[in-house]
């Protein structure tokens, strides 16, 4: 019984530092490490032989779907 409270009061402690560093994250950081990983999808994609015609009509597309 002990191991298994000791288990969880590690996992519950875990579990509650992963959320207060959730909403403790600035927000200024949130949106730039978003816009670098939209550019280097974009340069993926470019890469992989996409025009900016087909991009934006995948983005229409994802969009719509959304």
């Amino acid at each position: 019984m002990l191991l298994v409270q000791s288990v969880f009061g590690q996992v519950s402690g875990a579990l509650f530092q992963f959320v207060l560093a959730i909403l403790s994250r600035d927000r200024r950081a949130l949106i730039l490490e978003r816009r670098a990983k939209v550019l280097s999808l974009a340069k993926e994609m470019k890469a992989a032989g996409f025009t900016a015609t087909q991009l934006r009509d995948l983005e229409r597309r994802l969009t719509k779907e959304g």
